[in-house]
């Protein structure tokens, strides 16, 4: 019995026929299973195919969820995949999921350096994951706004802290991207991944002209493993059970502009609780950037937070600190704001005494994919191509 209602959204063939799956073997007294009629002009679309609903007394284990969904990807009938032309599939060695620090590394270090074919599956329309810089159009000078605030410039003037001449490090990006040239593609969104046993990959994405098929041997993903960014990629039962675990914080970086004096910090603490750590959400910090009028800012939250909730609390930490009296009461502006969520990865200490960091790294490998990223080391941008160096050779031999 399954307590829950299911939707799928498949790739169907169209038909007047009705569906059937008996191999189910769902009870009736407790359950009802409604077919819907698909009508298209596409001989391919994508629809909800069923929904079901149990007697509120059942109980359904995330195996058994999970076993149905399985069990319908695998019908011949409702899941088969579309035969491409030759225009719109690619063939590659590997195909890298994620656009940050290490997925772009891994990308250049693999078909630069390497000597692989891959592809980058991107939806937005540049490469740089949680690298933002912003360009000021008074002064028409960079701020890199994720974790540069005064200290890392004043590093950065003295040549302490390397950087690109212009103090943009989304030129890093730039420069990434017109050395991959066609091995990227932007605006494309990720419909389903077909995962075979010998470790090969059919993977369908949406794109501005139109779906194409990725044909990959391999699959490296660098993307935060974390249940809501894996859905299209069929996870088994132990791949569930080890992502299933993280916990992390919800993050968002951005810049204003007036409200708080230039050559001015101000970092948020709570002198009564625990490591003087405020209540959340808060805001961490506004950082002086450099640049007069402009500061740096980021927000912590244990619990999701919409960008509209994320400005409010912006707005109103301003608004306390000028009625306070800690700064001149000035308008501020939100220039740009990110959501940087997740971050700080971590799972409870009983999950590390049960092994899940010995479960984790175990993954490595398994059906053919590898991964890399800030949940896999500590996130630092150094420490994580070191980490990302360990593994493209695993990546490599696996191609053999």
């Amino acid at each position: 019995m399954f307590p829950f209602e299911l939707q799928f959204q498949l790739e169907v063939e169209v038909t007047t026929e009705p569906i059937l799956l008996p191999h189910l073997n769902i009870p009736r007294a407790s359950s009802q299973f409604c077919y819907h009629t698909i009508s298209t002009r596409s001989h391919f679309c994508h629809h909800t195919f069923a929904s079901f609903k149990p007697a509120a007394s059942s109980a359904a284990t995330p195996f058994q969820q999970r076993a149905i969904s399985a069990i319908v990807n695998a019908s011949p009938i409702i899941n088969k995949r579309r035969d491409f032309p030759a225009a719109d599939t690619i063939t590659v060695n590997i195909r890298i999921v994620g656009r940050g620090l290490t997925g772009t590394y891994s990308a250049v270090r693999l078909s630069q350096d390497l000597g692989k074919t891959v592809i980058v599956i991107e939806k937005s329309n540049v490469l740089g994951g949680y690298t933002n810089t912003f360009i000021d159009p008074v002064t028409n000078f960079p701020v890199d706004y994720r974790n540069f605030s005064l200290p890392q410039l004043e590093s950065i003037v003295t040549g302490s802290y390397p950087t690109t001449a212009r103090y943009d490090n989304s030129e890093l990006y730039q420069k990434a991207a017109a050395l991959l040239g066609s091995s990227v593609l932007y605006g494309n969104t990720l419909v389903r991944t077909e995962r075979h046993i010998n470790g090969s990959y059919y993977i369908t994405v949406q794109t501005p002209t139109g779906l194409k098929l990725i044909k990959a041997k391999k699959l490296l993903i660098t993307i935060p493993p974390i249940l809501d960014n894996l859905t299209p990629f069929e996870l088994d039962h132990h791949e569930h059970s080890v992502f299933s675990q993280w916990q992390y914080t919800n993050y968002y970086t951005g810049i204003i502009r007036g409200g708080i004096p230039a050559n001015t910090s101000i970092v948020n603490t709570a002198a009564n609780s625990p490591l003087n750590i405020p209540t959340s959400p808060y805001v961490l910090h506004f950082s002086y950037s450099g640049i007069p009028n402009l500061h740096t800012f980021s927000t912590v939250s244990t619990s999701p937070q919409t960008l509209s909730q994320t400005e409010t609390l912006i707005n109103s930490d301003i608004s306390l600190l000028q009625k306070s009296g800690t700064v001149p009461a000035c308008r501020a502006t939100i220039v740009v704001i990110n959501n940087h969520t997740p971050i700080q990865m971590r799972v409870p200490a009983d999950s590390i005494k049960k092994g899940f960091y010995s479960d984790l790294y175990a993954l490595q490998g398994r059906h053919g994919t590898f991964w890399t990223g800030a949940a896999w080391a500590p996130d630092d941008s150094s420490l994580l191509w070191e980490f990302t160096e360990g593994i493209l050779p695993l990546v490599v031999k696996a191609l053999e």
